[in-house]
């Protein structure tokens, strides 16, 4: 849009057509509704609440770097964790048992122990979906038989191995889908 300019000049007694009339009004309402954001100046001071983003609901505003506004998707990460303390034996549905709340894809799993070493197996419902060999050294995998999570799965954590194993913390890390 251009700068609205006067194109006519009117005076006392001087006639007013409807032409001129219908042209004035035309260009002053088009002009106002093709304003861009590089008309407005960076120091417009204009209420947030006025602005309509336009975006949906789990989006927010963004830039890709050169002033155009694009829509990001918010993706949230949850963890699922268990902790395990004083000295380990191989065990099934050990610490909380989860119930997977909305569909979700895992990510990641994360796992320590205080001292020694053991596997652990993380399952949802009865299938297996991970397994780790876990030191006193932070360890990570993302390699899982199945990483799809459905609402209403329950997630448990299983020992399967333990080499004089003492306390063991877990993290599984998902995404919404």
């Amino acid at each position: 849009m251009s700068q609205v300019e006067k194109t006519r000049e009117y005076s006392t007694g001087g006639g007013l057509s409807a032409s001129n009339y219908n042209d004035d009004r035309d260009e002053i309402i088009n002009g106002v509704n093709s304003i861009n954001n590089s008309q407005i100046d960076s120091d417009a001071d204009i209420a947030e609440s006025k602005l309509s983003f336009g975006g949906t609901s789990g989006q927010y505003p963004a830039s890709d770097g050169d002033g155009t506004l694009t829509w990001g998707t918010i993706t949230s990460n949850r963890g699922f964790s268990w902790g395990v303390t004083g000295s380990l034996s191989i065990s099934d549905e050990l610490g909380m048992k989860y119930p997977v709340p909305q569909n979700m894809t895992a990510i990641k799993l994360w796992a320590f122990t205080d001292s020694g070493t053991c596997s652990i197996r993380i399952q949802k419902d009865t299938t297996n979906m991970a397994t780790l060999d876990v030191t006193n050294t932070m360890g990570s995998t993302t390699s899982f038989s199945s990483s799809g999570l459905t609402a209403g799965q329950v997630l448990t954590l299983d020992i399967t191995a333990v080499a004089s194993g003492v306390g063991v913390y877990v993290v599984l890390e998902a995404t919404e889908v």
